[in-house]
């Protein structure tokens, strides 16, 4: 095993491992990230590199493997999700991985700041410095300083009262982040 690979699974396991999450990367198509973001919703896909994925979304008792995301065209979705840079994109996966949406959620968060970033930054590093990052968080906090950061308002994209997402692009791959909650 590779030490990416073996990078990717620990840091998909520290942030999405305990939540209600769809953690998991695609080949990228011709037809767009929509596209692919929604196949990867849709779980009609299958990752290029055989990583590990996350997903504790799905319901024995629900027919539909989007579950439990809305049915969306991929303009559509594209069209929800606003871009964000990079440090954006870091501080959404740090964020969710509270599973309320609130840093100050997460158990002892001023010790273990860094090393949450550091899984953050795990998990960017597979799409390389040239990717692109959507969410449908409105809101998204732009600095890392302070104990609070957290969101507040979101685009659903889901059945959840609350969901919030992130899709990496890079020219040969796309990533889809999601955590959910009815809380």
């Amino acid at each position: 095993m590779n030490s990416a690979r073996e990078e990717w699974a620990t840091a998909l396991r520290e942030l999405f491992g305990e939540r209600a999450a769809l953690a998991s990367a695609a080949e990228r198509s011709r037809h767009g990230w929509g596209h692919d973001a929604n196949r990867i919703m849709a779980r009609a896909t299958q990752d290029p590199r055989e990583w590990v994925s996350v997903d504790t979304l799905t319901r024995p008792d629900v027919d539909d493997t989007r579950y439990p995301f809305r049915h969306f065209d991929d303009a559509h979705l594209e069209g929800s999700l606003n871009a964000v840079p990079r440090y954006t994109a870091r501080n959404l996966l740090v964020i969710m991985s509270s599973g309320t949406g609130k840093t100050r959620h997460i158990p002892n968060f001023e010790q273990r700041r860094h090393q949450l970033y550091a899984y953050a930054d795990a998990v960017l590093s597979r799409f390389g410095p040239d990717s692109h990052f959507w969410t449908n968080v409105d809101d998204a906090p732009t600095e890392t300083s302070g104990t609070d950061l957290g969101v507040s308002e979101w685009y659903a994209l889901s059945d959840y009262t609350k969901d919030l997402g992130l899709v990496a692009a890079s020219r040969t791959e796309v990533g889809v982040f999601w955590v959910c909650d009815d809380a």
